[in-house]
């Protein structure tokens, strides 16, 4: 598999280039690329790493986001089937980055991997093998995390490997799947500077029907600070980060006890005015609300697991599956302005919202189906895959998505230069636009066209107009099958040509039936707009090729035949 490693950085000085030749000096025959995350570094670091070595890709953020966001942003950059994240300052241990992509290989991409942590002395560039971490713990009632050594953590084996579940994830250094990594929504864009994004990312993990395997036979070592010593975490964006890790996760019940739980909590350990710290996190996250509410919907009409299952688990003390108390208080957390009435009747000293309540949702339009990295694949006799789009408007009561009109745009977009010797080249058919009331949407592809799918689907609910968006889609060829080859060839001297010619393939995928976004090279008279396509050897085209663009070869020599028409870059 491509491997990409991203490493996220923010101002993390001469380290940073430190770190990325470490990663190039043991990629040994890994094949793989290496995207720098910058999240709006302003120290150099960054540049210099442009400067020394260009071979790596970077990627930049017009403002300082935090890791969250910049992790994200890297993985979408990132071209590789498989993604290994890393902070800034890492340095991996010979072996170790081959290790965690085998593992992921291993698990077929359906679990995360994660290596033993040790401290990196970054003065002398050590890493420092007394002081190693291998799995991490989470409890759900207080977002609190820690380290658990080998004989607390679940042993599982994996081929001949000898692997442990993690119950959570520490995100400076871990290697997962591009599928998984899209089934789960990826990295949280709107979580803010530092704070619980890996925590969310492993609990979403394990609850959508994953794992986080440890392997502590890969190591790699990490700076692990004191303090923060180049930026600062403001206290509002790490409770609202924990906001919307709880409220993307729990059920109903449970995020009603936990928020008032932990309002309370807030109430009794801050040293300043309690509610005007409580009532900035609350602004912070109810600015992102709609992002928290569309990622629930997914989450929760996706999941095999619940919290309750993750704390029978991993023995946790809470949530209790008997146990649903009802609020003590009314749970209306609405922000007024300050010596404004509040619902229950009088005036919040500090003008900020009551630590024991809940603000009433706005109607949020949520994309059901597809869901986030499906990919959709063209038959092996060139007909479109029927992709049915469905919507629903949630937090509003009674449901008024049978009622509402939806407003639907289909775009796909085929990008050339992804694959292999493909042309620096996109492709944008005509957009399809339709109109449904209350029902799911049926797309009728006018065109037989592979490439990136973008659903996006409006509708104007109670005077605000609402939008959700697909992520992640594709659409892919498929090598026609064997058997149709057969059919379409029925003699064995046709047949034998057609394997020496093309290998009975048509996309990089193997042969009969195999899927790939990318099609073989075709000769130079092939037109890129889709409207023409000569035929092959005796007068048809082949099965399988609709009029997708097909690029050429762009090895060396492309377009020179040879043969009875070969690509003599095949």
């Amino acid at each position: 598999m491509h491997t990409s490693l991203v490493i996220s950085a923010y101002n993390e000085g001469p380290v940073l280039l430190r770190t990325v030749r470490a990663c190039i000096q043991v990629l040994e025959d890994l094949y793989a690329e290496i995207v720098v995350a910058d999240d709006a570094s302003d120290d150099g670091s960054v540049a210099e790493v442009e400067r020394s070595l260009p071979v790596v890709r970077t990627v930049h953020s017009a403002r300082r986001r935090g890791a969250s966001p910049t992790k994200a942003m890297g993985a979408d950059a990132a071209r590789g089937d498989v993604l290994v994240f890393l902070d800034g300052p890492t340095k991996p241990e010979p072996g170790s980055l081959r290790r965690l992509v085998e593992d992921v290989e291993r698990t077929d991409g359906q679990a995360v991997a994660t290596p033993r942590l040790l401290n990196l002395d970054v003065e002398r560039w050590i890493n420092d093998p007394l002081q190693a971490g291998h799995g991490y713990r989470l409890d759900l009632g207080t977002l609190d995390c820690g380290w658990l050594d080998l004989p607390d953590m679940t042993a599982v084996s994996v081929g001949r490997r000898r692997l442990y579940e993690s119950p959570s994830l520490i995100g400076c250094a871990f290697a997962i799947s591009r599928q998984l990594y899209e089934k789960l929504w990826g990295m949280d864009r709107d979580m803010l500077f530092w704070g619980v994004e890996d925590l969310d990312f492993g609990l979403k993990c394990w609850l959508m029907g994953h794992r986080i395997l440890h392997d502590p036979e890969a190591t790699i070592g990490h700076r692990f600070r004191e303090s923060f010593d180049n930026y600062d975490v403001p206290p509002e964006h790490f409770l609202a980060n924990q906001l919307r890790m709880a409220r993307k996760n729990y059920t109903e019940g449970t995020w009603r006890q936990w928020l008032e739980a932990t309002a309370q909590r807030q109430l009794q350990v801050s040293e300043d005015v309690p509610e005007s710290l409580w009532a900035r996190a609350w602004l912070t996250f109810d600015r992102a609300r709609a992002s928290v509410e569309q990622e629930r919907a997914y989450l929760h009409g996706s999941r095999t697991r619940d919290e309750f299952w993750y704390a029978r688990r991993f023995s946790l003390d809470w949530p209790y599956v008997s146990e649903f108390p009802a609020p003590a208080l009314p749970l209306d957390l609405s922000i007024t302005p300050s010596g404004g009435p509040r619902p229950s009747g009088g005036p919040h000293p500090s003008g900020g919202p009551h630590p024991t309540s809940v603000p009433p949702q706005p109607p949020v339009l949520v994309l059901v189906r597809p869901t986030a990295g499906q990919t959709f694949a063209i038959t092996g006799d060139a007909q479109m895959p029927t992709v049915v789009a469905e919507a629903r408007v949630t937090g509003v009561t009674p449901d008024p998505t049978p009622a509402t009109d939806f407003h639907w745009t289909v775009q796909i977009s085929f990008d050339a230069s992804t694959c292999r010797h493909g042309p620096h080249r996109t492709i944008n058919p005509p957009p399809v636009t339709q109109t449904t009331h209350g029902t799911p949407l049926t797309i009728a592809f006018p065109l037989v066209r592979g490439g990136s799918l973008a659903i996006q689907v409006q509708a104007t609910v109670g005077g605000r107009l609402l939008t959700a968006r697909s992520q992640h889609l594709s659409i892919v060829g498929t090598n026609p099958p064997a058997a149709t080859l057969h059919a379409a060839l029925p003699h064995d001297v046709l047949r034998r040509i057609a394997r020496h010619e093309s290998g009975c393939r048509q996309f990089d995928a193997g042969a009969d039936g195999g899927t790939s976004g990318c099609p073989l090279c075709q000769r130079r008279h092939q037109r890129l707009d889709g409207r023409r396509v000569r035929p092959g050897p005796g007068g048809r085209r082949p099965a399988g090729v609709g009029d997708g663009p097909l690029p050429p070869c762009r090895r060396p020599g492309a377009g020179r035949r040879t043969g009875a028409g070969r690509c003599s870059a095949r």
